[in-house]
């Protein structure tokens, strides 16, 4: 049948390369510029049925029409049965749609489909011992990611429906973290070691490409592909749109124009794992540039840029994978990295809010440094627990963080010691947030007196 309506010339071309009926399993999708022509190769298939007496299910099929009905009135019939006119449908798990209205509404659905399997996330574990946060982010990106961006490499995402992906995104990084909803935005992805899901679509659409031109030189998809971006780059009229496009304007963004003109020039394509190395590497290094210079714009994430240079998992949070009744002090401590500290939320509901220590002379600024090490009415409570923490760093280490200042202590305390998460310092992880959250505890209860 698919050799058929091939050779029926009724069907769409791309240049050369025929292409009237994408086809995958039992699922065929017939392509014509023009009705008679589409009901043309209908009639094939529905002739190509009897024959071999097997049916179509005409209710299920539909069609739709991009751009302008030049045949209104003309109605389109699978054998004795109309075809349905529709503004949009399923093919491969992927909507087609000629509205964005309708993109949107589907995007909005998904949305709200991974909120319900993100809460069940959310549910796992007690009060007392919350689920890891790395336990959770891995359930989240295998389960709830992969349903809700599913085919968004080959599907046109507006900026709408970005927003609206983002939104959810940023919002469960915080939720997981315990963090406020006013928490700056890009703050909270880099802590996860998150990208946002606007990269993660583009690394999946270079690597369905990089994918299809490592097919096989006869195979159609891998002629279509390399045709279409030969036009996109070699077209002058400007006039481009397309998946193909969009994948070259991914290339260009994160600079690898000279990969791919190598490889379509020599036609040789480099392995999947080596591609896939770069692709990572390109995307990581724009994703970390726009989160530093997104930190120079918020002066709240100050103390962050300075204890988190690069996008990965913070340290303690990697700890309480280890020891997941320590999730709730790891969050005291995240709100204190970001400065949207415990605090003054609670503190609010006794005294007016003010960015004047409370306890000590009214003219010293309250930041986390001053709240940590410097407030002489906390000195007592903070040397006895500070004490714990220097017993439990190694000699060399115990030096250097007495010679420091209050600030180079908040940095290095906050920051995870100055490196990745290391399972033989997990006593010391320990100590230092019962530190941070005793002390905490403390400066409140004195002000509640």
């Amino acid at each position: 049948m698919l050799l058929n309506l091939k050779k029926s010339g009724a069907g769409c071309t791309i240049q050369s390369i025929k292409t009237p009926s994408p086809t995958y399993a039992d699922d065929v999708s017939l392509v014509a510029i023009h009705k008679p022509s589409l009901q043309r190769l209908m009639d094939i298939a529905y002739n190509y049925s009897c024959k071999w007496r097997f049916d179509f299910n005409a209710d299920k099929t539909e069609f739709l029409i991009f751009g302008r009905d030049n045949c209104p009135e003309r109605e389109l019939r699978l054998g004795p049965t109309a075809v349905k006119v529709s503004h949009h449908a399923k093919h491969m798990g992927v909507i087609l749609t000629d509205t964005e209205c309708t993109t949107t509404e589907y995007i909005m659905d998904k949305v709200q489909t991974a909120k319900r399997d993100i809460a069940a996330v959310y549910g796992l574990g007690s009060y007392n011992v919350p689920i890891p946060i790395p336990i959770a982010a891995k359930l989240y990106w295998s389960v709830v990611v992969s349903k809700l961006i599913y085919g968004a490499e080959i599907s046109e995402v507006g900026n709408r429906s970005q927003n609206v992906i983002e939104q959810f995104h940023r919002s469960v990084a915080k939720r997981l973290q315990g963090l406020p909803k006013q928490t700056a935005n890009v703050g909270c992805l880099a802590t996860l070691g998150w990208i946002s899901l606007e990269g993660y679509i583009d690394m999946m659409m270079l690597m369905f490409l990089w994918r299809t031109l490592a097919l096989p030189v006869k195979c159609i998809y891998k002629k279509v592909m390399i045709v279409r971006l030969s036009y996109h780059i070699f077209s002058p009229d400007g006039l481009h749109a397309g998946p193909a496009n969009r994948m070259l304007e991914t290339v260009i963004k994160y600079g690898m124009m000279d990969n791919l003109m190598e490889a379509l020039l020599s036609g040789i394509y480099p392995q999947m794992s080596k591609i896939k190395s770069v692709i990572k590497a390109c995307l990581m290094r724009h994703e970390e540039e726009r989160f530093i210079i997104t930190c120079t714009t918020y002066k709240t994430l100050g103390l962050l840029k300075s204890c988190i240079s690069k996008i990965r998992m913070w340290p303690f949070w990697s700890y309480s994978k280890q020891r997941p009744k320590f999730v709730k002090l790891c969050r005291n401590a995240a709100r204190l990295l970001f400065e949207e500290t415990l605090l003054k939320k609670d503190l609010s509901r006794i005294t007016k809010e003010t960015k004047f220590c409370s306890l000590c002379d009214e003219g010293v600024v309250e930041d986390v440094a001053h709240f940590l090490f410097s407030c002489p009415v906390l000195e007592r409570q903070r040397n006895v627990m500070l004490n714990r923490v220097e017993e439990c760093m190694p000699a060399r280490m115990k030096d250097e963080f007495i010679n420091m200042s209050c600030n180079e202590k908040t940095v290095f305390l906050l920051s995870g010691f100055k490196c990745q998460y290391v399972k033989e310092w997990d006593d010391l992880y320990g100590v230092s947030l019962e530190f941070m959250y005793n002390l905490y505890k403390h400066r409140l209860s004195l002000i509640t007196i």
